[in-house]
Parts: structure tokens; sequence; C-alpha cells
């Protein structure tokens, strides 16, 4: 069963996640298992910035907040952990790019964070922009 949260920290608590926010683009963060956690965005249709970096799992070198809960932008020395309220910042390389081996996204801030017990269906990754 999935399990909302307010908080977590994915290296404590291994695991798969998604941080849903006012985007139709969603995250997911997979701490489970050996090796460094991943992340991937889903790209989802409307007012999103597409990446070639998008719709494909990537190594997480760092995950931070990006903005507290009152939307303020800083990048926050929480490290790891995902939280309703905030935005976050996700770091990945791709080495040999002409613009440099460090690649990040931040998202907006999340209204959601859910543990997962499986992938979704790729028709099911993202969802319509949430207006507000």
């Amino acid at each position: 069963m999935n399990e909302q949260m307010e908080r977590v920290h994915v290296l404590d608590e291994p695991g798969l996640y998604v941080a849903r926010s006012g985007s139709p683009s969603a995250y997911y963060v997979d701490s489970r298992g050996p090796g460094k956690p991943r992340y991937l965005r889903a790209r989802g249709n409307g007012m999103s910035i597409s990446s070639h970096m998008d719709n494909k799992w990537h190594d997480l070198v760092m995950l931070r907040l990006a903005t507290d809960v009152n939307g303020k932008t800083v990048l926050l020395d929480v490290e790891w952990t995902l939280m309703v309220g905030a935005g976050h910042y996700f770091e990945t390389r791709r080495y040999g790019h002409p613009n440099g081996d460090v690649y990040w996204v931040i998202s907006r801030d999340a209204w959601e964070i859910e543990r997962l017990e499986h992938m979704p269906p790729p028709d099911d990754l993202t969802m319509p922009e949430r207006g507000w």
C-alpha cells in the first residue's frame, strides 16, 4: 500500500518515493538497493520546461531542499530529504556535456510526498497541471 508522508530522509528510510507539486511533472527517487540513489523527472504536459534528461533514471549525486516552506529560494543544508511544502534540488552528472558535467533541476514546492510500492505504469507517471 502506498503511504503519504510529510517528510522523509531517503537514505535513512530507503524506498521508492514520488514528489508531486503544482507542475504536471513528477519527481521519483529510488533509494532501495545498493549503490547511489537515483531519480527520474517524469515530464508532464503543460507548463513544464523540458530537458533531454527527462523521463530517464539518473544517479542522484545530491538531493537538497531548494526552498523553505515559505517559498523563499535558498539552498538549505537539509540533504537527502523530501518535504511537503518545499521545492527540491536534484543534482546528477552528465559527463562530457559541453555545458559541464553537473546537471541539476529544481522542482516546484511539493504538495504531496508518497512512498510507493512500485513504479506506476508509464501513462500514470504524471498528472494534469494543478490549478491554484
